[in-house]
């Protein structure tokens, strides 16, 4: 079995996202989930830095008008966003600058 392309500890297990083609395993499932909790990281700091440059009032201006021009199922999925969201507000994530 192949090693990880990154880390070359572990046996691949997944394709790497970056390379185009056939999907072929090249790195583990360890480095994979950096991968994924290094691009959570930056969502939610984009997330975190676009809510602190907006006061309460635009941001419930923006959601209003986001919500009437969705249908039911994307509400449906909105809402669940919003729950998310609400978790990750006690996440304490650190803004890059």
């Amino acid at each position: 079995m192949k090693l990880c392309e990154k880390c070359g500890k572990n046996p691949a297990t997944l394709p790497d996202r970056n390379r185009m083609g056939r999907p072929i395993k090249r790195i583990c499932s360890e480095c994979h989930s950096e991968l994924l909790r290094g691009d959570l990281e930056r969502v939610l700091t984009n997330m975190k830095k676009v809510m602190q440059e907006k006061t309460p009032e635009q941001t419930h201006s923006d959601y209003e008008d986001y919500m009437s021009n969705m249908t039911e199922p994307s509400k449906r999925d909105m809402e669940i966003t919003n729950e998310i969201f609400k978790c990750t507000q006690e996440i304490d994530v650190p803004v890059k600058e």
